[in-house]
């Protein structure tokens, strides 16, 4: 039997390792400058629903965990008090962007205010992790820190699942075209802000790639080591919003289909399986619970009254495209839409992606058009139900991250070793890598211009931000350095790292059978 004949399942790598902390050094320096050049890129909320988010994690951590329920302008929200000093460096005035009757200094402590945000019955786990720094500086400062901390979050979920992909058996441009094609100028400008579809992409991209790594067993990282992993990204994913452990279900499920049967039975009746279970059906239990207790199922309506059938097929029609370009880059209040050069650079990519899944195994290439059919069938159902029931809301593209992220990684999952890789696989991955880079770069440089220049239309009147140039230039020398760390942290895997080799074919008890010949 030939090297190139034997399924990636009946891999190993040769010999397990503990943590390459040089390149998760590199790949989070990398991440954390990126997030942190679109923390100063991007003027205070000038992402959607920022300065609720900030209100929910400032609230979290001065003490009111639990909301204080009331109907908002749109049908929901919360009351929450929060320093005046964290509102005023977006919004001028006493009350910011709130009229009056939804501002109250008398119910507050004082150097507080009462306000309510559409964010205030959310689950507080996401909050309390991003809202510690306003307890060391309540004003510009705190926001700025706010962000740091969500992208110091965001790049240790990034970083973590960069090197379990690049330690599976597959060529490194391979590896890093399924990684970073998922990763969409959304996902990564959400890094910089307070929002908790940030950690959620994050820890999802995190979620995939260990998925992957367990169930298949062929990870150059040690078993413990992933099996911590496992349960951690599990935890994180599932408790960040309420519904996001139907992602790590529907995750799973996605993955379990690219194994043999040997190796989804062995992982099921694992105990790493069985624990990351657990933390998804405990998960569930708490943040439903919270849903229920504090009314968070109830939305902002898309349309004052439900729209007849035919009118909302219509619509939803109407809005796939729309959705699709969300999850790419619809930046600020999601006004600034992504220029068609990124959105063909990303359409090519994703092209190649699904290529490249058939080129190594044609379980692979189906399950990444089937993931894709999600991709654009979840938000078309979800807008379609949210026109017929007014209390559904609207989905927006940044919802369907946690499976944009993960759906790239199902073409990586199979095929021959990494030493048999063909021309035409290695080739797409460069050319996708490529594609990335422009669309990425195109994204920013319009945002960039958008948000120095002509300031896009937001449903409030932000503060201008004292000197924008100079704290987007420098956000703008640290996304530049960013990309330039991640392009080292590829090379350096291609050209200068350690490769990973297939070892002798071993059967699930650990048995090792004769080695096939290259």
């Amino acid at each position: 039997m030939s090297g190139t004949d034997l399924p990636m399942d009946d891999y190993q790598p040769a010999g397990r390792q503990a943590v390459p902390w040089r390149a998760w050094l590199g790949w989070f320096a990398a991440f954390l400058l990126i997030g942190a050049g679109w923390a100063l890129v991007a003027p205070l909320d000038q992402v959607p629903d920022e300065a609720d988010h900030v209100y929910r994690a400032a609230a979290v951590v001065h003490g009111q965990v639990f909301p204080r329920l009331v109907t908002y302008d749109h049908g929901t929200g919360a009351t929450e008090n929060v320093p005046v000093s964290l509102m005023r460096p977006a919004y001028p005035g006493p009350c910011g962007r709130f009229p009056h009757a939804w501002c109250s200094f008398a119910s507050a402590p004082p150097g507080q205010v009462t306000v309510v945000s559409g964010e205030g019955r959310m689950f507080p786990f996401y909050y309390a992790l991003a809202g510690w720094p306003s307890l060391l500086s309540a004003g510009r400062t705190g926001w700025y820190l706010m962000r740091l901390d969500n992208t110091v979050l965001c790049a240790l979920m990034l970083a973590t699942a960069a090197v379990v992909v690049m330690s599976l058996p597959r060529r490194p441009l391979v590896l890093a075209a399924a990684l970073l094609v998922g990763l969409t100028p959304d996902a990564l400008s959400l890094t910089g802000a307070v929002n908790s579809s940030a950690l959620e992409a994050a820890a999802a991209v995190c979620y995939w790639a260990v998925l992957l790594a367990l169930i298949h067993d062929n990870s150059a990282l040690s078993g413990r080591l992933l099996a911590f992993l496992g349960v951690a990204a599990t935890a994180v994913l599932s408790l960040t919003r309420e519904y996001d452990w139907l992602w790590a279900t529907l995750a799973m499920v996605l993955v379990l289909a690219t194994a043999s049967i040997q190796h989804r039975r062995a992982f099921l009746r694992s105990t790493v399986g069985r624990g990351m279970l657990l933390v998804i059906v405990a998960s569930a239990a708490v943040t439903e619970l919270w849903s229920y207790r504090f009314k968070a199922y109830q939305v902002f309506p898309m349309f004052p009254k439900p729209l007849s059938l035919s009118a909302a097929l219509r619509h939803s029609v109407a809005m796939a495209p729309i959705q699709i370009r969300e999850t790419l880059g619809y930046l600020s209040w999601d006004t600034v839409q992504p220029p068609a050069l990124a959105a063909a650079c990303w359409a090519l990519a994703v092209a190649a992606v699904v290529v490249i899944g058939f080129a190594l195994s044609r379980r692979a290439g189906l399950l990444v058009v089937t993931g894709l059919a999600f991709v654009v069938g979840i938000p078309f159902v979800m807008t379609l139900a949210g026109s017929l029931h007014p209390m559904i809301g609207e989905w927006l593209g940044r919802y369907t991250l946690p499976l944009v992220v993960g759906i790239p990684l199902l073409a990586i999952a199979r095929g021959a070793a990494a030493h048999a890789e063909r021309k035409i696989v290695i080739a797409l991955a460069s050319a996708v890598l490529i594609l990335v880079l422009c669309g990425q770069a195109t994204v920013f440089a319009h945002a960039w211009t958008v948000f120095l220049t002509a300031p896009p239309a937001t449903p409030f009147v932000a503060a201008p931000r004292p000197t924008p140039h100079l704290d987007a230039l420098i956000g703008s020398v640290f996304l530049l350095l960013g990309a330039l760390g991640i392009l080292g942290s590829i090379l350096w895997a291609e050209y200068g790292g350690p490769s990973a080799r297939p070892a002798p074919e071993r059967s699930r008890s650990g048995t090792a059978s004769p080695a096939p010949s290259a």
